[in-house]
């Protein structure tokens, strides 16, 4: 069975990963939608951006949801993928943007 999991290889990697969430101010509350998101095309190629709550309206990336983006990054260390993931959060900018500064360092 070639797409058993006793098929599958394991490889274990020597990185970690950091993800930062980037929601809307407002969020679990109401939340607008439609802001337009810029700063995408600014963030590293160290950053991965995971896309939640936004949308694609006449070529304008636009929030669509109170979790709206994650930016994730590889590093050697903790505070490596961590400073990678803040310093892409901090390119990309919609209205009443929101992500915690104190994630990860308590781990």
């Amino acid at each position: 069975m070639p797409n058993s999991a006793s098929a599958l290889a394991v490889v274990a990697a020597a990185t970690v990963s950091a993800a930062v969430p980037l929601g809307w101010g407002g969020f679990p509350e109401a939340y607008e939608k439609n802001k337009v998101i810029t700063g995408l095309d600014g963030v590293s190629s160290n950053n991965i951006v995971f896309h939640a709550g936004t949308k694609l309206v006449d070529g304008q990336i636009l929030t669509n949801g109170g979790r709206v983006i994650a930016v994730s990054s590889y590093g050697a260390t903790k505070e490596e993928a961590l400073a990678q993931s803040f310093a892409g959060a901090k390119q990309i900018d919609f209205d009443k943007k929101y992500f915690r500064r104190d994630i990860g360092f308590d781990l």
